[in-house]
């Protein structure tokens, strides 16, 4: 998302008081873009996340390749 997404959204939220506290709502199409950044903020500091692209990385330096077989479902070897 660039600076100027930022600005656009900041453009379009609106500002209400709930219960005496200030809220802030985004229109939903808004709020899906943050949505989407935030889960992609949240896998990319996961820690299973990281070592999963570590052990990704470690196969392929390897020349371990995997193809998924469609028909099973599950992941088999690539010969080539």
């Amino acid at each position: 998302m660039a600076y100027s997404d930022i600005q656009t959204i900041e453009k379009s939220v609106e500002k209400v008081r709930f219960h005496k506290e200030p809220a802030v709502l985004p229109p939903l199409s808004e709020w899906e873009k943050i949505e989407e950044l935030l889960e992609d903020l949240e896998m990319s500091q996961s820690s299973l996340y990281i070592k999963a692209i570590a052990g990704a990385r470690t196969q392929i330096k390897q020349k371990k390749f995997y193809e998924l077989d469609l028909r099973t479902g599950k992941f088999k070897v690539f010969k080539r």
